[in-house]
């Protein structure tokens, strides 16, 4: 039995409030990551400190990524939206109190933490419900076009989230910056609340795949998605490593200031916002593939170029270039996912997506870190980049065959509820 949906002819009103409510949700939550990190800067808690709200931040999204994926595909989307919003909102004001009222001592670190690790548990689940329930506002055809919306949006909050973070924390204090964030939760839980567009999902049993691993499953077996993935893990694994110590490469090797950082950061967030833009002329599945391969291929190129920049200019340029290679990445590679994977199964799908990109980026960032003072910058640079270069190569070599339309037009479920792609066997008459 297939999911129930639904649809109503408002679904590009939907998308908007999608993409609204998403933008201003994570604007919101940058603002406190931001103001946290400032916080545990300004009360003297080191690297440790700073590595200890990372880890509690994302610690949710990996060890939960199984039940929160399982609980998208069993319960209401409209109730998990509300929950989720509310249940994020209370705890982004409970931090803003514990910071107002008791910014220091051993009992305030352990509560922040606490409430951090909690927040993100909401994470864990309104990300994947969000996101899935795109292809049910719009038909198949637009799909590509409304994870582009949502995917700028969000663009234009990684832009705007940190400012408004030095803004809040310089003007007044931690604690409103999480007030501000707390009233995002509040917006998002009215834009749930006006939602017409419904994921109820149903029995699953006609899909094969049970249990709350079902989504590294689909994942494993899809003969797409499956390389794809795997190339975007051991990427995101690379760019990571460098991004720990691109403030080296930039004050310390090039001789910039604080504010050409802040510049060529701002670049590459710009840049993913062209990206995400660029990528609604992408309306196949083999274009999708090709956009997905091409990006793999110039983002290590891009890092490996970084490490031989001769002048901050240059650099800017480069990482640019990275930030609209991961816009087309991130547009092409959602869509796709949500395309071919079985609708009884997205929210599982996506959670392990999203569980494996933080277990690496954590991964890169312990690993950047380290290497920062024991290797060269450049030198860190350059092996990142081969590394990406030849993870490429061997994701282009695996998925030749999908480079060309024959290759991508066969699409169906089997009994065991993957999809094929390519392949001539008939399908299910089940």
């Amino acid at each position: 039995m297939k999911e129930v949906f639904q649809n109503s002819p408002g679904s590009a009103r939907d998308i908007r409030l999608i993409a609204l409510g998403r933008g201003i949700s994570f604007a919101g939550d940058l603002v406190a990551a931001n103001a946290l990190v400032l916080h545990a800067y300004d009360r003297g808690w080191g690297t440790p400190g700073v590595s200890a709200i990372m880890i509690a931040a994302g610690a949710p999204l990996i060890i939960g990524a199984p039940v929160a994926g399982r609980i998208v595909d069993r319960l209401d989307s409209r109730l998990l939206t509300l929950t989720a919003a509310l249940w994020e909102g209370c705890c982004a004001a409970l931090l803003a109190l514990v910071l107002a009222l008791a910014p220091g001592g051993p009992l305030a670190v352990a509560g922040i933490l606490a409430l951090i690790f909690v927040m993100g548990c909401g994470q864990a689940v309104s990300g994947p419900a969000w996101s899935a329930l795109i292809p049910s506002a719009v038909p198949e055809d637009q799909v590509g076009r409304a994870v582009s919306t949502v995917q700028s949006v969000t663009s234009l909050a990684m832009v705007a989230g940190p400012a408004l973070a030095g803004v809040l924390v310089g003007t007044w204090s931690v604690a409103a910056a999480l007030w501000v964030d707390a009233a995002s939760f509040g917006a998002l839980l009215i834009i749930a609340a006006c939602l017409r567009t419904r994921r109820r999902p149903g029995p699953t049993d006609d899909v094969g795949i049970q249990g709350p691993w079902a989504g590294a499953i689909v994942l494993r077996r899809d003969p797409v998605l499956g390389p794809l993935v795997a190339g975007l893990l051991i990427l995101a694994l690379s760019l990571h490593s460098v991004l720990v110590v691109e403030v080296f490469l930039v004050r310390g090797a090039l001789h910039g200031t604080a504010v050409d950082y802040g510049l060529i950061s701002a670049a590459l967030a710009v840049f993913l916002l062209v990206g995400s833009l660029l990528s609604r002329r992408i309306d196949s599945e083999a274009g999708r593939i090709r956009g997905i391969l091409g990006s793999m291929a110039l983002v290590p190129c891009c890092i490996l170029a970084a490490g031989f920049a001769w002048s901050l200019p240059a650099l800017a340029v480069v990482m640019a270039l990275v930030g609209a290679a991961n816009g087309v990445l991130n547009v092409a590679l959602n869509s796709l996912m949500l395309l071919r994977v079985p609708e009884a199964l997205r929210g599982r799908t996506l959670a392990v997506l999203v569980g494996g990109l933080q277990v690496c980026n954590l991964a890169g960032t312990a690993v950047g870190g380290p290497l920062g003072s024991l290797v060269a910058t450049r030198t860190i640079f350059v092996a990142a980049g081969l590394l990406g270069v030849l993870v490429a190569a061997v994701v282009i070599f695996v998925c030749r065959s999908l480079l060309t339309d024959r290759g991508t037009t066969d699409r169906g479920t089997t009994d065991r509820g993957t999809m094929q792609v390519g392949t001539t066997a008939p399908r299910d008459p089940g």
